[in-house]
């Protein structure tokens, strides 16, 4: 399940840089405006790819664990990365819907209405 997970967040990371891209040549602060959104999206993806990598170590390792602190270890691994991908990973779904609607909202702010 995880791995579907990580494929649909690269796929929706994918989809925004489709949007983003071209504009950034005819619009660039308006391709820009929301970096620091994109910027979050796209390490939280990262994050679970490196999770799932050691998970999927950990579940490798787990039966040949020798010690208890061993087998510690690698559950405390795998139970970190179900929830990233259950509380962290689905934040991106929306983070990414509201870049590609290419929303115009911080850019229409004027500086008189502070």
């Amino acid at each position: 399940a995880h791995a579907e997970a990580l494929q649909a967040a690269w796929s929706d990371v994918q989809a925004t840089l489709a949007v983003l891209t071209p504009l950034l040549r005819s619009d660039g602060e308006r391709a820009l405006v929301n970096a620091s959104v994109f910027l979050e999206a796209f390490g939280h993806t990262v994050l679970a790819w490196t999770w799932l990598r050691q998970a999927v170590v950990a579940d490798g390792a787990l039966a040949q664990a020798a010690t208890a602190q061993e087998v510690d270890f690698y559950q405390g691994k795998l139970q970190t990365c179900r929830w990233f991908f259950h509380w962290e990973l689905p934040r991106t779904v929306p983070q990414h819907a509201l870049l590609r609607s290419l929303d115009d909202s911080t850019l229409a702010m004027q500086d008189a209405w502070f």
